[in-house]
């Protein structure tokens, strides 16, 4: 009789069987209910795999998006899950090939030059002052950077990509949807988990107001999490041919514009304009859109929070009718500022290599001292993720990165114009959804230093996973068995 059991059979009985023994020892008080939760849900994640390896991969890029591991360490004080998306990707990796039996490789350029920018932090052992920081930031770098290649080599479909960016559009819309609600509720001690988090925050004139944080330790690191969903989702509100599918995106655009809102994060909100200018070109040919875009900007305009015009103001020197009527920025303006200026001093003292990786904030605080700067009390980072690369890695760590970002670019845009001129406008407009999200990142990081590298570095393993994506569909075309990607698993 068992060997008349298939595979579904065992993956639908399982879960019964193990769902059934852990709500036992829940409720006998064996095992926490929190870390009951986590092991059915990963038990879940098991199972799907098996059936679908697909679902493997947006598990894990669901898991990244809504900065799972560090919720679970610091708010649960459960074992970090980070540490094992390598080696599960990695297994994903395995199992697609044995199943699919392709070849599965990388463009050599692309490889190249993520090993010119490991090579350039790696340079920095020879002459940081700080050696132990240098070998902190290498290995987290090193964790990123096999994700992303992780991502990059298990990404060979079109309909692969699209359960990647439906599994940032699910992580973007639980976020927003908790903090949306927190903020609603009036209900400000609860962090729901943790990935709810928030803060005061004194606004002009000393008015407190409440900054969302989600799950994220910063408000502004959480608007530029939300950037990525934005446009993201407004592509597939627009792409999809389900209508359910679209009034998901739909909704989870609309929650990420209002949360962005409500971090107060003017960088954020600079992102989301310069984000808006280029949907406004885009859809110049469709005024109905146009006028629906606009028609919702003026109706939120009085939904605005109070104090947030106050805040965006705030951020220039306001400059009166009379030349000695001037306003100077606000505190954390300045303070920024400041940090920004030590980074350019310090790229001007050490122009070639920097001062070593992720040693900026050893220099900080005399450097502080030396420019007369507003005192901090602290060590604080550079607050732009652009000179923060400079003074670590000087011209040459600077110029790695340009090349990077310029790899990025050149692999969106040629996949974008190939698919554009060929039956697949869907699949294109996926690529520019994802492309416009890491432009609306890096727009952020003018303001943000590189706090949470792992969101970056999701971005450009789907990138990456663009030429090889590429290479497959022409060749599905050519046998004839090309894969239209209309519907999820």
């Amino acid at each position: 009789m068992i060997k008349h059991l298939g595979l579904a059979s065992v993956s639908t009985a399982l879960p019964i069987v193990f769902c059934g023994a852990f709500a036992g020892l829940v409720a006998s008080g064996v095992v926490d209910p929190v870390l009951a939760m986590v092991a059915i849900c990963g038990f879940f994640a098991t199972v799907l795999v098996i059936r679908d390896i697909t679902w493997g991969l947006a598990a894990v890029v669901f898991m990244i998006y809504i900065n799972l591991s560090d919720v679970l360490i610091q708010h649960h004080g459960l074992p970090s899950i980070a540490k094992t998306f390598v080696p599960v990707m990695i297994l994903l990796i395995l199992m697609e090939w044995l199943r699919t039996g392709r070849r599965i490789s990388l463009p050599r350029e692309g490889l190249l030059l993520l090993g010119v920018y490991t090579l350039t932090v790696l340079l920095s052992f020879f002459y940081a002052p700080d050696q132990a920081r240098v070998t902190d930031g290498f290995v987290n770098l090193i964790k990123n950077l096999m994700i992303a290649i992780a991502l990059a080599l298990l990404i060979r479909r079109p309909q692969q990509l699209r359960v990647a960016l439906w599994s940032i559009i699910g992580g973007a819309l639980l976020l927003t949807a908790i903090n949306s609600y927190k903020y609603l509720s009036g209900n400000f001690t609860s962090e729901f988990g943790g990935f709810a988090q928030s803060g005061v925050s004194f606004m002009a004139d000393d008015n407190k107001m409440f900054r969302l944080s989600g799950a994220l330790a910063g408000p502004n690191y959480f608007a530029q999490l939300l950037l990525i969903a934005v446009p993201i989702s407004f592509e597939r509100m627009l792409s999809e041919s389900s209508r359910w599918l679209k009034i998901i995106a739909g909704t989870t655009l609309m929650l990420s514009v209002i949360v962005i809102l409500l971090t107060f994060s003017r960088g954020a909100l600079l992102a989301l304009l310069c984000m808006s200018a280029v949907l406004v070109y885009k859809l110049r040919r469709n005024p109905g859109w146009l006028l629906a875009g606009l028609l919702l900007v003026v109706l939120s305009l009085p939904l605005l929070p109070a104090g947030y015009v106050d805040r965006l103001s705030s951020a220039l020197p306001h400059i009166g009718v009379s030349s000695q009527s001037t306003q100077e920025p606000d505190e954390s303006v300045r303070g920024r500022l400041g940090e920004m200026r030590v980074a350019w001093e310090l790229f001007m003292d050490h122009p070639l290599l920097g001062v070593g990786y992720n040693n900026y904030e050893n220099y900080f605080q005399q450097y502080t001292l030396n420019l007369d700067q507003m005192p901090r009390g602290e060590a604080r980072p550079a607050h732009s993720l652009y000179l923060e690369v400079a003074a670590e890695g000087g011209v040459v760590g600077i110029g790695a990165f340009a090349m990077l970002l310029a790899y990025f670019a050149r692999i969106a845009v040629r996949g974008y114009t190939s698919l554009s001129r060929s039956s697949h406008s869907s699949h294109a407009n996926m690529i520019a959804g994802l492309a416009m999200g890491l432009v609306g990142y890096l727009i952020a990081a003018i303001f943000l230093h590189d706090a949470y590298p792992r969101f970056f570095w999701l971005l450009a393993g789907l990138i990456l996973a663009v030429p090889g994506m590429m290479v497959d569909q022409h060749q599905n075309e050519n046998l004839g068995t090309a894969q239209d990607g209309t519907e999820l698993p």
